[in-house]
């Protein structure tokens, strides 16, 4: 079926820089162009927001105008989009033009200065995330005398909450009277940060203004004044590299805490493609079913997978998956499958033919991926990690109730006894057991409504929060 919401070939095509309509609709005509491996001669084919399209053999994206504003942020201004108190937000200081920009990290409602905006989402995560080393430098007015003694422990570390360490590098500081001004930089910060190693240190933060952000500096904008970021700027900050970085969210968590349906509806809102890892792994259980391969011989299982094609792909926001060039997806669902996946998804050999495909799913401009050890194994250097959870009696109660918009009446009771025991199997397993990543945001969802959910992750991505930028 043809995806109605995505984008008609021939303006793909030009989005893309490939030439005006009569250009780009020759290229269909010569049968030149392939979505998702399938070459496309259709000049009514809509591209589906995750396709992957080549020209000639060659991927190729569209080119898009993003917009890149330094901010001067007001003290007591929150850094959103929204608020559901109604306290004053940046979008409510910023002019209409400018309010679909989203801010690049965070800076809490009690620190002013430099923030930037953007629309787009890869320039975003190269300046937000600590892995690609922009520093964001802050003056710092304290009550007391900083001593080189606290400098030293600045530069060294500072325990704090949770025991994270904070450590800034210190650029000056000049004393006046009973205060104390300092010049701190810092590449990977938690929230309020800056404030609480301060506060270790005896020396409460009486303002904190961000100053500089890489080589974009606050200079003479006036609090609540803005103006464009340089081209040389924004090359500076190398937003050409970015666009070739994948930004990969991974969702972990146990059983029947709503992983996948939380997974769809984040990657839908920020642009990315989904992947279900546990698909994945019922098209080889099905490949095993079906060859009729022992389920306990890890040896020939692996064998016979690597001979194996598996494709991903999301059709009108849901699953395909082909096994061998054929469409297996609604064969997936049966308990059968279910159940041989669970018992190979549990054999290392298993799990070591799967992770390259795994990887290669993640493709610019993001992917969210859900599982059990997305975070810890397959992609531990992921830019953003959450691990969702939910009480054991919630997790039955939304595990029953899927089962009952199937037709099939299941007592929570029995829902919960089969989910404690697949817990007990996931943490004991030998290979890549269910576990928390040590940098993964913990999100209790026992309490909270799908879209509170779904708005938290978002919001993280969107600010850099998951990468917890100092302020």
């Amino acid at each position: 079926m043809r995806d109605q919401r995505g984008i008609r070939i021939n303006r793909y095509l030009a989005m893309c820089g490939l030439g005006a309509r009569r250009a780009v609709e020759r290229l269909v005509k010569e049968g030149r162009v392939a979505v998702d491996g399938a070459v496309v001669d259709d000049l009514a084919f809509r591209v589906p927001p995750d396709a992957a399209v080549s020209v000639g053999g060659k991927e190729v994206r569209p080119r898009r105008r993003f917009r890149y504003v330094a901010y001067n942020k007001k003290r007591g201004v929150l850094t959103t989009t929204r608020d559901p108190h109604r306290r004053r937000t940046v979008r409510d200081e910023l002019p209409r033009q400018l309010r679909d920009l989203k801010p690049v990290g965070r800076l809490d409602g009690d620190t002013e200065g430099l923030l930037l905006l953007t629309d787009d989402g890869s320039f975003a995560h190269r300046v937000a995330h600590p892995s690609f080393g922009v520093v964001k430098k802050y003056v710092v007015v304290v009550g007391g005398r900083v001593t080189k003694k606290d400098v030293a422990a600045l530069e060294r570390g500072v325990e704090l909450e949770e025991g994270h360490i904070g450590k800034v590098n210190v650029g000056s500081v000049k004393r006046s009277g009973a205060g104390s001004t300092v010049s701190v930089s810092a590449v990977y910060g938690r929230k309020r940060m800056i404030r609480q190693m301060f506060a270790v240190l005896g020396h409460k933060v009486k303002a904190l203004r961000r100053v500089a952000v890489g080589p974009v500096k606050l200079s003479r904008l006036r609090p609540g004044e803005w103006r464009e970021l340089t081209e040389e700027e924004v090359a500076a900050l190398g937003v050409s590299d970015a666009r070739d970085v994948a930004v990969v969210v991974t969702m972990d968590g146990p059983a029947g805490v709503g992983k996948s349906t939380v997974g769809k509806a984040v990657a839908r809102r920020l642009g990315f493609s989904f992947v279900e890892t546990g698909k994945l792994y019922r098209a080889l259980a099905l490949k095993a079913l079906r060859e009729e391969i022992p389920l306990d011989d890890g040896p020939r299982l692996a064998g016979a997978f690597e001979r194996t094609e598996v494709r991903y792909a999301l059709t009108d926001g849901e699953p395909l998956v082909a096994l061998d060039g054929e469409d297996v997806t609604a064969e997936l669902a049966g308990g059968d499958v279910a159940d041989a996946a669970s018992a190979i998804s549990a054999l290392p050999a298993v799990r070591e033919v799967l992770l390259p495909l795994q990887r290669r799913l993640a493709k610019p401009p993001g992917v969210v991926v859900e599982g059990r050890d997305i975070g810890t194994v397959v992609f531990p250097d992921a830019a953003y990690k959450f691990y969702l959870d939910a009480s054991p009696g919630e997790r039955a109660r939304r595990r029953a109730g899927d089962f009952a918009a199937m037709g099939k009446a299941v007592a929570a009771e029995e829902v919960e006894k089969d989910l404690a025991a697949r817990d007990g199997r996931d943490v004991a397993r030998d290979a890549a057991p269910l576990r928390r990543a040590e940098d993964a945001v913990y999100v209790d969802t026992t309490a909270m409504a799908f879209e509170e959910v779904v708005d938290f992750i978002v919001e993280c991505v969107e600010r850099g929060e998951a990468a917890r930028t100092a302020g």
